[in-house]
């Protein structure tokens, strides 16, 4: 497994960090910077919160497996290999998706509502 800052083959690797929790579990951490961002933004895909601290927002994309992507390409990968249908959409479709949020460095996180 990646962790931050590890030049890792698989996607996302690089941007998010595995950890034990307490119960001994082994789960995902974001980096804070985008756990701040899905905070900001997260009004984009859900009616109302499913956070309101950088905890909760943690534990909330560990649960639903959100996923860091480190370009177009790799939301475009990560789309098809869930199945959509993607030869229709130009760059800006896909990643005006309600599921696709920008990051302040450039990657995109993404998260099935």
């Amino acid at each position: 497994w990646g962790a931050a800052g590890d030049k890792g083959k698989g996607f996302g690797l690089n941007m998010m960090i595995w950890n034990e929790d307490r119960k001994g579990r082994i789960r995902m951490t974001y980096k804070k910077e985008y756990l701040e961002a899905f905070l900001k933004q997260q009004g984009q895909l859900f009616d109302e919160p499913v956070a309101e601290t950088i905890e909760e927002a943690d534990e909330f994309l560990d649960e639903c497996m959100a996923y860091v992507a480190a370009n177009y390409k790799e939301v475009k990968a990560y789309f098809e290999e869930n199945g959509a249908d993607t030869s229709e959409m130009d760059r800006e479709e896909l990643l005006s998706q309600a599921e696709v949020f920008q990051m302040p460095d450039g990657k995109y996180l993404i998260v099935e509502g």
